[in-house]
């Protein structure tokens, strides 16, 4: 769905002021209206804390809840944590043949484990930390850069085995 509910006001306003009201903008705006939905209906957000607890046994996970995939694998990568890197011929397993995977794949980021083409183009990562610790991440949204689409980070959790 591409639609905004608008008054007749602002309606006219955006599709009027077409450098102030981008398509990139639009399209923030639609990811940031997702992220808000999906927290209200599912009731997670963001942990308040960063740095971890001491009693943390695993690479500080930084703020990433809302951020698209590519500014959290940044911040996660620098924070030390390190993509499972999956070999060329995963690309191929079932799991991962469609949605986002060959707009992910293209960039190297080969820690992709899942992908579902259709609803909400759901995909999973996965990364490790030097502790043994593994790190999923969630994100939710197509991933279509020249439109400005961008897959968002809507969750993560951890394991200690793959």
């Amino acid at each position: 769905m591409n639609g905004i509910w608008l008054c007749q006001i602002c309606s006219k306003l955006i599709d009027s002021d077409l450098m102030r009201f981008t398509s990139q903008l639009l399209h923030q705006w639609k990811r940031d209206a997702e992220f808000d939905a999906d927290v209200a209906l599912t009731g997670r957000h963001a942990p308040d804390y960063l740095p971890q607890p001491a009693s943390a046994v695993h690479a500080p996970l930084p703020r990433i809840a809302g951020l698209i995939y590519h500014d959290a694998r940044s911040l996660l990568v620098g924070a030390g944590w390190q993509p499972r890197m999956r070999h060329h011929s995963h690309v191929d397993h079932p799991e991962v043949r469609g949605g986002n995977v060959p707009e992910f794949w293209s960039k190297g980021y080969w820690e992709i484990e899942n992908a579902w083409p259709t609803g909400l183009a759901q995909c999973t990562f996965a990364f490790h930390d030097v502790y043994g610790n593994f790190l999923t991440v969630v994100t939710l949204g197509e991933e279509h850069p020249g439109f400005g689409y961008y897959a968002q980070v809507t969750n993560w959790f951890f394991t200690k085995e793959p």
